[in-house]
């Protein structure tokens, strides 16, 4: 199964609703185990709701685009009923032996049974459920529905009461399943792997387009894809954000500052690591130790029960009395899962409590004008009694090139 049944039972009864929808790319993923293709081709407006009942939460029901209705046969829960709309023609010849699964594919693509819009698939949808199950409060996920099919439902259904729930739908992800555990597992031993790639590859004269590309393609090689590839040299990592240049090139006394987001199988990784070119300078020496410090004492003192300001606290604390008291920073890290950002926040404001399961993503980074960047991030799995970084080498010392 794709998600946590046990939080998503604690959803319903939280929220007292008997019918879940969920709509973002990422809801769609957690509940059916598949990324949504018309999320991806139409992020704004494509539409596809994946349905739960408190009496049944263990199964699932699909609204899905026809075209790509194909995508049930991936899904890792078991789907119930299906709903399609639109339009796609996929022919059948009599003399063709089909298989199973192209049995089942002509099955959910028979146009004749294909609603107009995505609202009125999901209406009938909502319909063939009250036949069976009793639904008086819907849960909906507003992230991935417009406006426009809300308001259908909400005008076909006036007995209903419709209760808005994305923000509970994102709690429920925080956690993480053994099996999400693995995907992000693999996804940071990805990203790292390629990083070293890279790192191994760079040389004096080297430039931010070559090792980028390279970098890229070293995830791809390993069943990853690029996101956010933050790659620069030396001071040009003071903008970090700006896209690579070939005119900017690897010079002695360089710092390499890699700050890479990846996506294995829909699960995010955000890594960060930084090379010296040549004998780094004490104080550059002495604040990397100092960053370091407060990654490895996350490590230790990271424990549920805490809020992400008891650990950004704790974090600033060591990096301080390490021996850079000016250190500042707004946070020092994040959930990560689905998306590249979940709550908790490690931030000095964020009051959300860690618990047992959550996969923190946790960072020390530093910029400086005339410098560049020092910087180094790895998940980590809130356990008990202990954690666990996800990466192989995590917080590693200041590798000179």
């Amino acid at each position: 199964m794709a998600y946590n049944l046990p939080q998503i039972d604690k959803l319903f009864s939280r929220m007292d609703i008997d019918l879940l929808i969920g709509t973002s790319k990422e809801s769609i993923q957690y509940f059916s185990g598949f990324s949504p293709v018309i999320k991806t081709l139409n992020p704004y407006y494509g539409q596809c709701y994946v349905m739960l009942h408190r009496n049944a939460p263990d199964t699932i029901h699909i609204v899905h685009s026809i075209g790509e209705i194909d995508q049930i046969l991936d899904a890792d829960t078991p789907i119930h009923h299906v709903k399609t709309y639109g339009t796609f023609y996929r022919e059948s010849i009599e003399s063709v032996d089909l298989t199973q699964e192209e049995v089942k594919l002509q099955l959910l693509s028979q146009v004749e049974r294909s609603h107009p819009s995505p609202a009125e698939a999901a209406k009938a949808l909502i319909i063939e459920l009250k036949k069976d199950i009793d639904i008086k409060r819907v849960g909906y996920d507003k992230d991935g529905m417009t406006l426009q099919s809300l308001q259908y439902l909400q005008q076909e259904f006036p007995e209903l009461l419709w209760v808005e729930v994305s923000k509970q739908i994102r709690f429920s992800r925080q956690f993480k399943t053994s099996h999400e555990v693995e995907l992000l597992t693999q996804s940071a031993l990805i990203n790292e792997s390629a990083i070293y790639d890279t790192a191994a590859f760079a040389k004096i004269g080297v430039s931010e387009t070559e090792l980028a590309g390279r970098f890229n393609c070293a995830l791809v090689q390993r069943g990853a894809f690029p996101s956010l590839t933050m790659l620069k040299i030396g001071r040009s990592a003071i903008g970090g954000q700006r896209r690579q240049r070939s005119d900017i090139y690897l010079q002695s006394g360089d710092l390499l500052w890699f700050d890479s987001d990846a996506i294995y199988q829909g699960f995010w990784s955000d890594i960060a690591r930084v090379y010296s070119v040549g004998q780094p300078t004490p104080i550059i020496q002495k604040r990397y130790q100092a960053l370091q410090n407060g990654m490895l004492a996350a490590l230790d003192f990271i424990r549920p029960g805490l809020t992400g300001r008891d650990v950004y606290s704790r974090v600033m604390d060591v990096v301080h009395r390490s021996g850079f008291p000016e250190y500042n920073r707004h946070h020092v890290g994040h959930a990560i899962g689905l998306e590249p950002y979940e709550t908790p926040i490690l931030s000095p404001s964020d009051n959300n409590i860690i618990e047992e399961g959550m996969v923190l993503s946790v960072e020390t980074p530093y910029y400086e004008f005339g410098i560049g960047a020092l910087h180094i991030e790895d998940p980590l799995l809130v356990g008990s009694p202990h954690n666990q970084f996800l990466t192989a080498n995590p917080a590693p010392d200041l590798v000179r090139l």
